[in-house]
C-alpha cells in the first residue's frame, strides 16, 4: 500500500483502494465474505494477545492476503511488517494452521557488513598525522583511552578550524557500513573497491588528490607516550617529550584561559547508589548534589514500579494513535522498553534532570525534548495518586485500628458485665445458702424448745395431779376421823 500522507500517492492509493474492494465484493458474492466482522476479529485478537490496535494498513494487507490479492508495502523498519502475516492466523477459522516466515534480512546485512569491515577496519586510522581534519565519527566506544588516542591520532589539532567529534550507537554504524557495502559492491563484484572518500562509511574532509600524502599510517604510539598512558600513576614528564613540550604544536603555548577549570565541584561527600549497573553487574557509590532533595524515595520499586511502565506503555499506544494515526510507527519505535524502565524506575522531578541523566546514561531517546514533560506529569500524578492511596491506606488502617480497639473494649465491658452477674449469681446463692442454715437452727432450736415446753407441762400437769391427789387422801381421813361417814 502507498503511505498514507495527505497529497502523496493520490491516484495510487486510490487504485489501491479499488482493487480491496473489489476482491471484498467478490469474496462477499462467492462465500459470504464479511470485511467488518473478519476486520474487528483480527483487530481484537491482536489487542486482547499483543496490548495494541492493529494500523489500517496492516489490516488491509491481511485482509489482501485472505482475498489472495498481491501486495506490496513500503514501511519504516519496526513499523510492524510482518503483523500483516500473522493477522489471518487470529480468526477462529485458521486456529489450527501456522505461517512460515523467513527473514534473509539480517543475513543479508551481515554478508554485506563483512567485506566493507575488513576494508574499512579501526586500524587504517590510527594515528594519522592529518591535523586540518574537522570532523570525525566514531562508531562503538572505546575500549580504553589509548585506543580512542589511536583512532582520533592528530586529528583536530588545527586551531583555525572548528572541530567536532561525534559518537556513533552501534545500530547507526551497521547501517551506515551497510551502505558503504553496498556502494562498495554494486562498483565492482570481483576485487574489492578502493578505499576512496566517496565510498568511506565516514567523512574525509580533504580533497582527493591530497588524501594520498597524509595517509601516514602509525600503527603504534611513541614510546614515551605508550609508557605514560599506560603507568598506574601517572607523573607529568621531566623533558621535552612531543611537540607540545617544545613550544613547536600546531596552537599557542600561552592561552587566555586557563588550563584546568575554574568551576567549584558541585557534588558534596553525600553519597547514594548509582541508578545504572557497572560492568561488575553492582551499584556503585556516586556523589549527590548539594541542592538535591534528600528525603522520600529516589526511585520506584515493587507494584508501583510495575503500575508506572504499564502507564507510559499506555500512553505511548494512545500517543501513537494520537500524533501518528495509521503511519508506519509502532509505540517501541516511540519509547524504547529500556527507556521505559528508566522513566519508570528514577523519580525526575523536570525535564531539564531528566535529559541531563540521558546525557550521563547509555540510554537515549531522541523524543525527550517532545514528550518528555508529558510524561514525567503521568508519572508525576501517578505518584500523586500513591501518595494519596497510601495515606487512604493509612486511614483505613487506623479506623481499622481504632473499630479493633472499639470492639475489644465492648468485649472486655461484656466480659466484665457478665464476670459480675456471676459474681452477683454465686453471692445470692451463697445468701440463699446462709439463709437457709440459719431458718434451719432456728427451726431446730424452736422445735427442741417446744419438746422441753412440752415436757416440763407434762411434768407440772403430773405434779398437780399428785398434789390433788394427796389433797383428797387427806380431807377423807379428815372426815373419817370425825366421825362423818
Amino acid at each position: 500500500m502507498p503511505p498514507d500522507d495527505e497529497g502523496r500517492h493520490p491516484a495510487l492509493r486510490q487504485r489501491s483502494a479499488g482493487v480491496l474492494e473489489d476482491a471484498r465484493l467478490w469474496a462477499a458474492t462467492e462465500y459470504g465474505y464479511n470485511s467488518v466482522r473478519v476486520r474487528a476479529t483480527m483487530n481484537n485478537a491482536l489487542k486482547t494477545r499483543a496490548n495494541y490496535n492493529a494500523h489500517t494498513w496492516q489490516l488491509d494487507v491481511a485482509e489482501a492476503l485472505l482475498l489472495h490479492v498481491d501486495c506490496l508495502v513500503i514501511a519504516g523498519t519496526g513499523s510492524g511488517k510482518t503483523t500483516p502475516f500473522l493477522l489471518p492466523l487470529l480468526l477462529p477459522e485458521n486456529k489450527d494452521k501456522f505461517a512460515l516466515i523467513i527473514l534473509p534480512l539480517l543475513s543479508l546485512q551481515a554478508e554485506q557488513f563483512v567485506p566493507i569491515l575488513e576494508q574499512c577496519h579501526v586500524r587504517h586510522n590510527q594515528g594519522q598525522d592529518i591535523p586540518d581534519i574537522s570532523q570525525v565519527i566514531r562508531f562503538g566506544a572505546p575500549i580504553s583511552l589509548e585506543v580512542l588516542k589511536q583512532y582520533f591520532g592528530r586529528a583536530g589539532r588545527d586551531l583555525s578550524t572548528q572541530k567536532k567529534s561525534t559518537r556513533k550507537k552501534q545500530k547507526t554504524a551497521a547501517a551506515t557500513a551497510v551502505d558503504a557495502a553496498q556502494a562498495l559492491l554494486a562498483t565492482t563484484a570481483t576485487a574489492p573497491a578502493p578505499i576512496l572518500p566517496d565510498n568511506l562509511p565516514f567523512p574525509v574532509l580533504l580533497p582527493e588528490d591530497q588524501l594520498p600524502a597524509h595517509l601516514d599510517w602509525r600503527n603504534k604510539l611513541d614510546p614515551g607516550h605508550r609508557l605514560y598512558a599506560s603507568a598506574q600513576s601517572p607523573s607529568l614528564p621531566t623533558g621535552e617529550c612531543c611537540d607540545l613540550c617544545s613550544g613547536n604544536g600546531p596552537f599557542p603555548v600561552h592561552l587566555d584561559q586557563p588550563m584546568h577549570p575554574t568551576t567549584p565541584p558541585s557534588v558534596s561527600s553525600v553519597s547514594t547508589p548509582a541508578s545504572t549497573p557497572n560492568q561488575h553487574g553492582k551499584r556503585p557509590l556516586i556523589n549527590r548534589p548539594d541542592g538535591a532533595d534528600n528525603t522520600g524515595p529516589k526511585f520506584r520499586i515493587g507494584v508501583h514500579l510495575a503500575n508506572c511502565k504499564a502507564a507510559i506503555e499506555r500512553w505511548s499506544y494512545r500517543v501513537i494513535k494520537r500524533d501518528y494515526e495509521d503511519g508506519p510507527f509502532t509505540a517501541d519505535m516511540l519509547v524504547s522498553s529500556t527507556v521505559v524502565t528508566y522513566l519508570a524506575h528514577n523519580r525526575f522531578q523536570s525535564l531539564d534532570e531528566l535529559c541531563a541523566a540521558l546525557e550521563h546514561s547509555t540510554r537515549s531517546w531522541g523524543l525527550v525534548k517532545r514528550y518528555g514533560r508529558e510524561v514525567l506529569q503521568l508519572l508525576a500524578c501517578l505518584d500523586v495518586d500513591l501518595e494519596a492511596q497510601r495515606r487512604n491506606a493509612a486511614r483505613e488502617k487506623e479506623e481499622e485500628r481504632r473499630q479493633r480497639e472499639e470492639e475489644r473494649a465492648a468485649v472486655r465491658a461484656a466480659e466484665a458485665e457478665q464476670r459480675r452477674i456471676q459474681c452477683e449469681a454465686v453471692f445470692a446463692l451463697r445468701r440463699q445458702a446462709a439463709e437457709a442454715r440459719r431458718a434451719e437452727t432456728e427451726r431446730v432450736r424452736v422445735e427442741k424448745a417446744e419438746r422441753l415446753l412440752a415436757r416440763q407441762k407434762e411434768r407440772d400437769r403430773a405434779r398437780g395431779e399428785k398434789q390433788q391427789k394427796r389433797i383428797h387422801e387427806f380431807i377423807g381421813k379428815l372426815n373419817a376421823a370425825r366421825g362423818f361417814s
